[in-house]
């Protein structure tokens, strides 16, 4: 039996969701939209997909995975219990906190499993690549190594890249979301309906809302 990609098994578990008009947290709208948090509340599909990640880093000495809180923390884990048996070694598997400025902070004494250590970097979805690059300066500024960086899709295979980051990059799959500001989408000049069930779409229609109750001056 074939093995299935990462996005057969979004797409079975119905965490893959197209022909709809979602809002993304950027303010952005498109008509694709994976749904992270379905997937990590299917145990097996979410371990699978770490298991194809560690499976990629078998050969490479890790010591450490470290994940971005929140939708990193789960996958990295994951990735670092299949590797720790890949590799017959106990291999960490930790999390960075942002902090007031956004910036990422290891928290609960987890720099001491990062400093001097070999570190590979697991999130859930690349966008914009900026979590990414800060989570590695992070990882740097705490004295950890970071060999690798990796995520389960990279929604922007143009900009997200291993020159981009400066450290060897890879995605389980890379799939191009085109996405519109509210002006040029589409969507909304065919009057399609926002989908307020995932994505950002009712906290964008409260504050468009907010916007047309507002008192002029």
């Amino acid at each position: 039996m074939q093995t299935p990609t990462i996005l057969e098994i979004l797409e079975q578990i119905g965490a893959f969701l197209r022909d709809d008009h979602f809002v993304y947290s950027s303010g952005k709208h498109g008509a694709i939209y994976i749904n992270k948090n379905d997937l990590f509340a299917h145990t097996r599909a979410t371990e699978q997909a770490a298991k194809f990640l560690a499976e990629k880093y078998r050969e490479l000495e890790v010591d450490c995975v470290a994940g971005p809180a929140m939708c990193g923390v789960i996958p990295a884990h994951w990735v670092a219990y299949h590797l720790s048996g890949l590799q017959s070694k106990e291999i960490f598997g930790v999390f960075a906190e942002p902090d007031a400025s956004k910036n990422f902070v290891f928290e609960r004494g987890f720099d001491k499993f990062v400093r001097g250590k070999s570190v590979l970097i697991v999130d859930d979805i690349a966008t914009s690549g900026n979590t990414l690059k800060k989570f590695i300066q992070t990882i740097r500024t705490t004295g950890g190594n970071v060999i690798a960086a990796s995520v389960l899709v990279n929604r922007n295979p143009q900009s997200v890249t291993a020159e981009a980051l400066g450290v060897p990059f890879h995605a389980l799959a890379s799939l191009e979301i085109p996405t519109f500001t509210e002006s040029e989408c589409p969507l909304c000049k065919d009057a399609k309906p926002i989908n307020t069930t995932v994505g950002h779409g009712k906290e964008y229609l409260r504050k468009k809302e907010l916007v047309k109750q507002a008192p002029c001056d």
